[in-house]
């Protein structure tokens, strides 16, 4: 967790290509996240270090609770820089351990965790993990495979309505309707996308279960024949009702993920993107970014997204910068080794390499632009470092620590070939020299 205090959330809306108040949305859901797992308590995070947050961990897709973990240590990172700029004041307050010490400390408490209980509910709780953020995928799969295309499509889409007044659509096959609560006369929204699901079995043991939770005269039947009192009861009911809705939303998102691969062939002809499957072609890849991307024309460029980057993406902004690969991960803050078709060139004027060739041809450019034994070359180096401490400089240093891991690994493997044809040439011309002279 670092913590930099010129980020603001104009430059953290430049980022990842929104606006601020579109940012300001997100950020207002962090904080909701951090509230609820914090039994009402309110973050006392700005909303340029709530932006700050936001930068850092948005890739990853956290879900609410990871959120509010994140925050929580943020708050906490910033109590520690205010102490240790407290300077003579904090000192003697907190107790110094010596390095030996700790690690001896650390290491008898560590080896409280070796132990096969501890170690499978680890392995557990990363899978419950990976799961919830592959779930999406794997409804959309299972839909696809149970239902023909015909049945797909007489299932509304969710949230359609009849008629929009503020958009002026109208939906033969609307989603949303009204109807009566009980005897009254009042009238609640409902889903026949969310009635599908409850008509299956599974929607109707939980719904069953839901009622049973609510209305029980003798609760002692549910609790092992301890009667609930009225916190448990309700504590319960709320457990109920967040596995119908998770029941719920699954055949929702599912059905969400197939539509809009289906739009994308429309509305970005020069991409495809479909569900990223395992070996066995059986399941749906064991990542976190289980959804591919290629450009259609050169399945050489493939990027990986989460479920959720995918769905939040905006077709028509990628489409007005250029509709490929590159535009596609630039839409939300990351760049790719995207292609550009045939004659066109990427952001800013500069073409995208079309072969391995012309991409050796652009890094020995880049190695020369910044020469540091060329005086131009450390002007260069200057400059984009003073870019780097600048108004938008996150996005420049994103970019160079993105090149430099994308590097290191070619790197480190030719690395001992490098400096010994280094030296061979440093000897040859050395020798030339010699010989001239």
């Amino acid at each position: 967790m670092t913590i930099n205090q010129d980020v603001t959330v104009t430059s953290i809306a430049a980022l990842f290509n929104s606006t601020e108040q579109e940012l300001l949305q997100n950020l207002s859901v962090l904080r909701q996240a951090y509230k609820d797992a914090n039994e009402g308590t309110d973050t006392t995070l700005s909303d340029n270090q709530l932006a700050d947050v936001f930068q850092q961990f948005a890739e990853n897709d956290p879900d609410a609770d990871t959120w509010a973990g994140h925050i929580g240590d943020y708050q906490a990172e910033l109590s520690i820089e205010a102490d240790e700029t407290a300077g003579d004041e904090t000192e003697g307050a907190i107790s110094v351990v010596s390095a030996q010490g700790f690690r001896e400390s650390e290491t008898k408490l560590a080896a409280k965790l070796n132990d096969p209980k501890w170690e499978a509910f680890v392995d557990k709780t990363n899978d419950a993990n990976e799961h919830s953020k592959r779930a999406v995928a794997m409804a959309a799969l299972f839909i696809r495979s149970t239902f023909t295309k015909e049945e797909l499509a007489s299932i509304p889409v969710f949230g359609s309505v009849a008629h929009n007044e503020k958009t002026g659509e109208r939906s033969n096959n609307p989603d949303v309707y009204l109807a009566p609560v009980g005897n009254t006369k009042r009238k609640a929204t409902k889903h026949r996308v969310f009635d599908i699901f409850d008509a299956s079995n599974k929607g109707m043991w939980l719904a069953s279960q839901l009622d049973l939770y609510k209305n029980a005269e003798d609760t002692a039947t549910l609790n092992n024949g301890k009667k609930l009192t009225p916190k448990e009861r309700e504590a319960d009911v709320k457990l109920w009702e967040n596995r119908q809705r998770v029941g719920r939303n699954a055949f929702r998102d599912g059905l969400a993920l197939l539509r809009k691969f289906e739009r994308m062939e429309t509305e970005l002809p020069k991409l495809s993107a479909d569900i990223a499957m395992d070996a066995d072609k059986q399941n749906v890849r064991r990542s976190l970014a289980c959804i591919k991307v290629q450009l259609k024309d050169n399945a050489e460029f493939t990027e990986y997204v989460t479920v959720q980057q995918f769905l939040r993406i905006e077709f028509a902004k990628v489409a007005s910068k250029g509709g490929d690969t590159e535009a596609f991960m630039a839409s939300f803050g990351r760049g790719s080794g995207g292609n550009e078709t045939e004659g066109k060139d990427g952001a800013n004027g500069v073409p995208f390499p079309k072969s391995i060739d012309q991409a050796l041809t652009m890094m020995q450019h880049l190695a020369t632009f910044f020469d540091f034994e060329d005086e131009q070359g450390r002007k260069n180096r200057a400059k984009l470092l003073a870019m780097a401490g600048g108004k938008g400089g996150d996005m420049v240093v994103q970019i160079i620590g993105r090149t430099s891991m994308t590097f290191d690994e070619p790197y480190t493997t030719v690395e001992r070939r490098f400096m010994d044809l280094e030296k061979s040439t440093a000897a040859k011309v050395d020798g030339a020299f010699k010989k001239a002279s």
